[in-house]
């Protein structure tokens, strides 16, 4: 999703943290960057915001947010920052706060915290609230719930997807009125297809899975009093290996994205020639993509050295995969070579029919004028006849 904001803005960059207090370590909680653009004078321009913010905790474990500005605020600005549930600043009433919300330094940056236990789905915001400024874009992270004590029970309790599935079969259950249940991928709603089917009782099947349908799937009730997760788990698999060269100009930059699937989060290793590339945050670096960490290699201002071999290891516990990529750099004048070749052949062929065509020409003069001559030649005898007639009359 796009917002567009109108302002020489204020972005934070709110980061969500599991704090793991809790001896279920087999419960795992996912890590996502929060935008916020907060417009304060008139601009135009565009901002890409948060897709599968959510943290997976288990039930009770004591979980902390931290919103955290990119640029420093006055005092008399962090006044306005708050965390907020349903419209709500839970930093000022009792819903499932733990502890105080409070301003701290998180990774050497000041940080808006706030802590609190996970007993139940939760969606949370943290807002800039202040008059005048409703047009400001807010970050969202959404709390999801399981394990032991969990109220409702998710079966089977995980899967491992294997490539000759047909189908995966999930169900969410409670003694609790939920009034139905909404079925989530990685924190995307789910919504009946050809592959999806979603019945009232809470089962969800997948037909004809891949490596794209791994990763975590949350069922909340429709009134989200209460929910639960199950992992679905595989190898780390890339899905489009078709590109296998890249042609670039010199100058330019270079993007190779590696769209990678599976379950726990692969980690990415990007190879040149087989030697592991850093991350150097230079011309050399590395984006997510599909959220997944190191997803994506730039390479700025391209140099004919920068050709080469470039490889996208993926790997989690159950399996890896690679693809390769081989990048050309051209002169910025190549794509002209090609034409300027092209505009010779053609000078070169205008040239030579000119000349074929002048040189028939003239030959055509020259037959013309020698029958010309012919003619003449045949018609002089006669002519002498006749004028030696007329004579001796």
């Amino acid at each position: 999703m796009k917002s567009l904001f109108r302002a020489n803005n204020v972005v934070v960059v709110a980061q969500v943290i599991a704090i793991v207090r809790s001896a279920a370590s087999t419960f795992m909680s996912i890590y996502k960057l929060l935008i916020i653009s907060f417009a304060v004078f008139e601009i135009s321009g565009t901002i890409d915001v948060f897709k599968n913010n959510a943290v997976y905790a288990h039930y009770g474990q004591e979980v902390s947010l931290f919103c955290t500005p990119k640029i420093s605020l006055s005092s008399n600005e962090k006044r306005f920052v708050q965390w907020t549930m349903n419209s709500v600043n839970i930093c000022e009433s009792s819903q499932g706060v733990v502890g105080v919300c409070y301003w701290r330094k998180h990774d050497g940056v000041e940080s808006f915290a706030v802590k609190l236990k996970a007993e139940k789905p939760m969606k949370l915001s943290c807002i800039y609230n202040r008059m005048g400024h409703d047009d400001w874009d807010n970050a969202t992270v959404q709390i999801f719930t399981g394990g032991d004590g969990n109220p409702v029970r998710v079966s089977p309790s995980y899967v491992d997807f294997n490539e000759s599935d047909t189908t995966i079969e999930l169900a969410c259950s409670t003694n609790i009125s939920a009034g139905g249940f909404l079925w989530y991928h990685n924190n995307e709603l789910l919504r009946p297809s050809d592959k999806v089917l979603i019945f009232t009782n809470g089962s969800l099947i997948l037909s004809k899975p891949t490596s794209k349908e791994t990763g975590i799937y949350a069922c909340i009730a429709k009134n989200w009093s209460v929910g639960g997760f199950v992992e679905v788990r595989g190898k780390a698999t890339i899905s489009d290996k078709h590109q296998v060269s890249k042609n670039m100009l010199y100058g330019e930059t270079a993007e190779l994205s590696c769209p990678v699937y599976g379950y726990p989060m692969p980690n990415i290793v990007w190879k040149r020639e087989n030697e592991d590339l850093t991350n150097d945050s230079g011309r050399i670096h590395f984006e997510s993509c599909n959220g997944i960490a190191n997803g994506t290699l730039i390479i700025r201002d391209a140099t004919y050295d920068d050709r080469a071999s470039y490889t996208c290891v993926a790997t989690n516990e159950f399996g890896s995969d690679n693809f390769t990529v081989l990048i050309r750099v051209k002169d910025k004048l190549a794509a002209l070579w090609p034409f300027l070749g092209i505009v010779t052949e053609v000078v070169i062929l205008m040239i030579a029919i000119f000349i074929f065509e002048k040189r028939r020409t003239k030959h055509e003069e020259l037959e013309l004028k020698e029958t010309r001559e012919q003619k003449m030649t045949l018609t002089a005898p006669n002519n002498n006849e006749k004028e030696l007639r007329q004579r001796k009359s």
